[in-house]
């Protein structure tokens, strides 16, 4: 009889500690708010590249929140902290696409110099996007990946329309599946 009672114990609690477990990896935020804060500031961090002119690249910069928080999701608090850190590590080592810091010492280069003096803000990053889409289209000839089709075109005008006619986030994920199909070109 007491080695029954022993059995549902210790199997009681290897039962009751696997939601203690799971949940352990989100105890300082809550269950379903780490995910949360997470998105939050990776988003946050990839409209502060794209305000710079970084030009940073890849899921790491996405400025889709569920993207982020799917991640989030899946991986640790600790993991999350870490990319969190990362990003601004790069963000602080950043300094600008459009000229790093401007003559009035202002970080965000001539990107800000151009919405501050009236510039059409769509334009600046139509220009970004045609510029990067068409250097990855030059990788993919270079490297001999094979692909084609509009969205490997060299042609700066295509590239530059279809960026000031789409939605931005549309936009830089296009630059991002572009960056994962060179990746794994390799």
């Amino acid at each position: 009889m007491r080695t029954r009672q022993l059995m549902i114990i210790l199997m009681a609690s290897a039962f009751l500690s696997v939601p203690a477990l799971a949940t352990a990896r989100h105890s300082n935020y809550g269950y379903n708010s780490w995910p949360d804060e997470y998105a939050r500031t990776a988003v946050k961090q990839a409209q502060k590249s794209y305000r710079h002119g970084c030009g940073f690249h890849g899921t790491r910069w996405t400025s889709n929140y569920n993207d982020h928080r799917r991640w989030a999701a899946r991986h640790s608090v600790r993991e999350g902290e870490r990319e969190i850190h990362r990003r601004n590590d790069m963000l602080n080592n950043c300094h600008g696409h459009y000229g790093g810091n401007d003559q009035y010492g202002n970080s965000y280069g001539r990107y800000n110099q151009y919405a501050q003096s009236g510039h059409d803000t769509r334009a600046v990053f139509a220009n970004y996007y045609a510029t990067t889409a068409v250097k990855q289209a030059r990788r993919n000839i270079r490297r001999g990946c094979g692909y084609y089709g509009e969205r490997w075109t060299t042609d700066y005008n295509r590239h530059y329309r279809y960026a000031y006619k789409t939605r931005r986030y549309r936009a830089e994920s296009e630059l991002d599946v572009r960056e994962r199909l060179l990746n794994e070109c390799r």
